[in-house]
């Protein structure tokens, strides 16, 4: 079946289009809408997660900190988001007016490219499909690289269909500088940029296309060779663009992934990247950097889809299949509910795939467009390797709404006979993308009420913390963080005994509840119940002697109890305690007053490698520096020497 293209399409200025600016206010009343009501939330002041991430890396970009180094994630959005932050106050709505002003750049970029490459008809449903797309309004209010990553999809994509029409050296340029930029903001745009500069060439391909491939390749390098250089120079390591890879790798491909939970085998349900650090290094035996890190998850992804084929192809099947599913995974925020705080946005958000795709399927009877459909292909291939999540698979939104506005302009010029065979097409797409065969199910909105808790928490609201986290406790899996959280509600409150009692109780239920035992002994602490508080901090630390929090605590409390004992001039009890501190948490500090505790029992040589490990934790350390000065002068170490209580 073939359109016929024979007339010349006649093309209407936008801002002679009515359509057009009619399009513009409709998605910005509605992102405004959307905004303002999230605002109501606690999480609008209290983001958590990644849009917590991105929000602390903007502030560290405003005070001219572009690391740390290697990069965790690509840095475009932060580094645009904290150059408005340095520009306006460090104010949480200026992050949603960006995303605004993103969204709508993306509009505009989308409807002249339509507009241009596919006529007027197809510009008008590509924009209502986009400015009322519930999913696209959803990331108006996240602090989310989303917005910045639509913007660039639907620039890479006009780069490339420039390309393939005009096959300049410029334009070569052009597209792959575009390309690199897109890079820098979801590394997944790197995959798909050779697919796009091979698709936009091949009609050349024998001619003067090895050159234009050379000149879009050395474009594409352009933004990515600074940041390869910085990793290399300021971070010590040869990280391309960012280290986060590695861990989603393997979060998507083990065997127990499920193509959708962001969990990390064998770390908490609310993992971070210093755990994924700690299982690493504890199974390799050795310390690694980031870019180590990322090397040593990607092996273990790799070994897994290596040894277990069969259940590797399953699982891409899997992750295949909900790619293309209306269903909307969760990642950082429970989206249903979050989304029903807008009224009408939940309906809108059933416009995203399972409209989209059986529309943008038309666009397959006009040649032209398919350029599109191997972007959207190959950018779901880079997804798929990992695992899926909604924002992972927005770049593409911008894409199928091009090619469903070709797909409706494409269907009007069809014959009957031609209608009946295109829609049987579309209906297969459409069910295709609505049927769940996997079963996949948003998370226990009890998660949601867990977020909101930390959020109110944050915000120091303490009563409605109190409610969200006794709601939350619905859910099973965030039921003893609830529980838990509750537990720091009442002792923000100064309610010590309430907390006490709670925390008693999970530890009762649970005796290897690290968590529980480690705030158990903060409250004993305040109730001056010290050996009650080195008893709950023992058991934690007995439970799991690598929690950070639960170490800091015990050897907190064992210097304290080592100089106390020091001030009362029992120097031999002081080394007890001490001496566990510094088993437990070296410091130069631990090992000072070990020291003195030494020196106070006569014990020079045993003082004098103490001082030593002192200084190799802490070369300036001055208290340490002084009494070895003593020493190297042969004073004798004075007993009633005073601890430094600092």
């Amino acid at each position: 079946m073939k359109v016929n293209n024979s007339t010349r399409r006649q093309v209407t200025f936008p801002a002679q289009d009515i359509w057009y600016w009619a399009i513009l206010a409709g998605a910005f009343i509605l992102r405004v809408w959307h905004i303002y009501n999230a605002a109501h939330s606690p999480t609008f002041l209290a983001p958590a997660v990644d849009p917590l991430w991105y929000h602390e890396a903007a502030q560290r970009v405003a005070n001219g900190d572009f690391g740390p180094w290697p990069l965790f994630r690509a840095p475009l959005y932060p580094w645009l988001l904290g150059t408005v932050y340095a520009l306006m106050d460090n104010d949480l709505l200026w992050a949603r007016l960006l995303n605004l002003i993103l969204q709508m750049a993306t509009l505009v970029v989308l409807y002249r490219v339509t507009q241009n490459y596919f006529g007027t008809l197809a510009a008008r449903v590509a924009g209502i499909l986009f400015a009322v797309n519930g999913m696209v309004i959803f990331y108006s209010a996240e602090i989310l690289s989303t917005s910045l990553e639509m913007l660039m999809a639907v620039l890479v994509g006009w780069s490339t269909l420039a390309l393939k029409k005009s096959p300049t050296l410029k334009q070569a340029l052009v597209c792959g500088v575009l390309w690199g930029l897109a890079a820098i903001t979801r590394p997944n745009f790197l995959l798909v940029a050779p697919v796009a500069i091979a698709i936009a060439l091949w009609p050349v391909w024998k001619t003067i296309s090895i050159r234009l491939a050379i000149i879009s390749l050395v474009g594409l390098a352009l933004p990515i060779a600074p940041i390869t250089l910085a990793n290399w120079k300021l971070g010590y390591e040869p990280v391309l663009i960012a280290t986060q890879g590695g861990v989603n790798f393997w979060i998507g491909n083990n065997p127990q992934a499920d193509g959708i939970s962001s969990v990390l085998p064998g770390a908490d349900r609310f993992w971070t990247i210093e755990q994924a650090e700690k299982i690493a290094e504890r199974e390799t035996h050795r310390e690694l950097g980031p870019g180590g890190v990322s090397d040593f998850y990607y092996d273990k992804g790799k070994s897994f889809l290596a040894d277990q084929p069969g259940l590797g192809l399953k699982l891409m099947v899997r992750k295949a299949l909900l790619f293309f599913n209306r269903f909307e995974v969760s990642n950082n925020k429970h989206i249903a509910y979050f989304a029903g705080q807008t009224p009408g946005l939940a309906l809108l958000i059933l416009l995203n795939f399972a409209l989209l795709l059986p529309l943008a399927v038309l666009a397959f009877w006009k040649s032209e467009a398919r350029l599109l459909w191997g972007l959207i292909l190959a950018y779901a291939v880079s997804v798929i390797l990992f695992f899926i999540a909604s924002r992972f698979r927005m770049p593409v939104v911008p894409w199928l709404c091009i090619l469903s506005g070709v797909g409706v302009a494409v269907w009007s010029t069809f014959s009957k006979s031609q209608k009946t065979k295109a829609g049987l097409v579309a209906f297969a797409v459409f069910v295709i993308a609505i049927i769940n065969p996997y079963n996949a199910r948003e998370a226990n909105v009890g998660a949601a009420h867990f977020m909101e808790g930390n959020a109110f928490l944050a915000l120091g609201q303490l009563n409605q913390a109190r409610s969200s986290f006794a709601l939350a406790e619905s859910d099973p899996g965030s039921r003893d963080l609830a529980i838990l959280n509750r537990a720091v509600v009442e002792q923000r409150a100064n309610n010590l005994n309430e907390a006490r009692a709670i925390l008693l109780d999970m530890v009762k239920q649970n005796s290897r509840a690290v968590a529980a035992w480690n705030n158990l002994g903060s409250v004993l602490e305040l109730q001056q119940d010290t050996a009650s508080a080195l008893d709950a901090y023992h058991r934690g630390y007995n439970a799991d002697t690598s929690n950070a929090d639960i170490r800091v605590n015990l050897s907190h409390l064992l210097l304290e109890r080592g100089k106390r004992f020091l001030r009362d001039g029992d120097a031999v009890t002081a080394q007890i305690p001490l001496k566990e501190c510094v088993a437990i948490a070296p410091s130069a500090q631990s090992f000072y007053h070990l020291a003195v505790a030494f020196g106070q029992n006569k014990q020079e040589a045993a003082a004098r490698e103490c001082l030593g490990r002192s200084l190799h934790y802490q070369p300036d350390y001055e208290p340490a520096l002084t009494l070895l000065r003593q020493i190297q002068a042969s004073e004798s170490l004075v007993p009633s020497l005073v601890p430094e209580s600092k």
